[in-house]
């Protein structure tokens, strides 16, 4: 399968950080700051801690698994960070853990799953689409906002955001966040909505005011 191809399925199937599918310019996939080695190790403890509490994938699953995997080991981090991964003709190397692995997928999706949690910092929902919606076949979610993230497998979109008050309402209607004041307005916003509680459930009521304040500082 072509690089080209990949990179547009991978990014159909990536389920973002907000309530809402959508294609991420694929430059952004990954982000890696100097913060990176203290985060991978903590996920590293993380997968060991709680195993398949944070990580998983139903039959069917698999492939969308290995293509990601390949994607990013042998394609994305060595050409986006060439200075911290680097490629030998069976092996990709991270150079800030010292870890290495190889560039085939490992038979066993979930071993995929664990060497992605440890290498990159985001949490991963890798989704299929049906004709009416997506369902999630495979995760590797380490640092997840007050659910279990292995209760989500198998569900659709409206199983996946049940616990998200208002999810009915707003669901279809979910729009790209402005920057700035325009984004401190969306933060005190979430209380004055159609889903009033989503500024519990965010835990803006502990972040929202110094937040929004520094955005429009």
């Amino acid at each position: 399968m072509g690089i080209q191809h990949s990179s547009r399925a991978l990014q159909k199937k990536l389920l973002t950080k907000m309530t809402a599918i959508k294609s991420e310019p694929i430059s952004d996939l990954i982000t890696i700051d100097n913060q990176y080695l203290d985060r991978v190790t903590a996920r590293r403890t993380i997968i060991s801690k709680y195993d398949k509490t944070v990580h998983g994938c139903l039959k069917g699953g698999e492939s969308a698994v290995y293509e990601l995997y390949s994607f990013l080991l042998t394609h994305f981090l060595p050409s986006r960070f060439p200075d911290l991964f680097t490629l030998t003709e069976k092996a990709f190397h991270n150079k800030v853990t010292g870890k290495s692995f190889p560039t085939s997928p490992p038979q066993d999706p979930e071993l995929c799953l664990r060497i992605l949690a440890e290498t990159i910092e985001e949490d991963i929902f890798l989704l299929k689409e049906t004709k009416t919606t997506h369902i999630c076949l495979a995760f590797a979610c380490c640092f997840p906002t007050g659910f279990d993230p292995s209760a989500k497998l198998g569900l659709d979109l409206k199983g996946i955001h049940g616990p998200v008050p208002g999810y009915e309402k707003i669901g279809p209607n979910i729009k790209a966040e402005g920057t700035g004041p325009d984004l401190a307005d969306a933060i005190e916003g979430l209380q004055k909505g159609n889903a009033p509680g989503m500024f519990k459930y965010k835990s803006a009521i502990r972040w929202g005011k110094s937040v929004a304040g520094y955005l429009r500082s």
